[in-house]
């Protein structure tokens, strides 16, 4: 993930996130679910962070296709499962409750 990390530098990604957003943003490339998901998609903070996260995402198929093309490897895909979890505690939530898996939506819809 360190491809993804260097490239969205290279883009300024980042840049104009919050600290909270950063902190969810780069959850999306050490996060690494135990369990294969369900068919619902995590939830995301909306505004920035979720643009940030969309092309992210984007900048993630460029370079998997890259590989692909020449029979490589070495990616895996971004993992949104602990965005919001990293988002809400980075905005002073306790991390007990964040934790909590109650705390744990999965929708589409915008938040935060």
């Amino acid at each position: 993930m360190d491809l993804i990390a260097a490239e969205c530098l290279r883009h300024g990604l980042w840049d104009d996130l919050t600290p909270s957003e950063l902190a969810a943003a780069l959850s999306v490339l050490v996060f690494e679910a135990r369990r294969p998901d369900d068919a619902s998609s995590p939830r995301v903070p909306g505004g920035a962070v979720r643009d940030a996260i969309a092309e992210m995402v984007r900048l993630w198929g460029e370079l998997d296709a890259l590989e692909r093309d020449h029979k490589l490897d070495f990616l895996r895909a971004p993992d949104m499962g602990f965005a919001w979890v990293a988002y809400r505690w980075a905005e002073g939530d306790e991390l007990d409750d964040v934790l909590a898996p109650a705390t744990w939506p999965r929708a589409t819809s915008s938040a935060g």
